[in-house]
């Protein structure tokens, strides 16, 4: 009796802890199907981006650094330059 119990606890452990990857994560999630109509049609445009002096405006204040710092109103905008000595510091 007791070697029976024995093996049924291995068989029950065995298969609990071989199940366990089966609920290590969820599947992704998937997106529903686009329906009909050709699927770009209606659809926004992206805007192209905007030029310079249009973002960074006369009222910008400016913080000059390593990156320069940019606030337009409540928004801050960071310009990374593309000179060769902050280019080594960045890698």
């Amino acid at each position: 009796m007791k070697r029976a119990a024995r093996f049924l606890t291995v068989i029950i452990a065995a298969l609990f802890i071989l199940g366990l990857p089966a609920f290590g994560q969820d599947p992704p999630a998937q997106e529903p199907a686009p329906t009909g109509g050709g699927g770009q049609r209606g659809a926004a445009q992206p805007r192209p981006p905007r030029p310079y002096e249009q973002v960074i405006t006369k009222d910008a204040k400016t913080d000059e650094g390593m990156f320069d710092v940019h606030k337009v109103g409540e928004t801050y905008y960071y310009e990374i330059t593309g000179t060769a000595d902050e280019a080594s510091v960045i890698r």
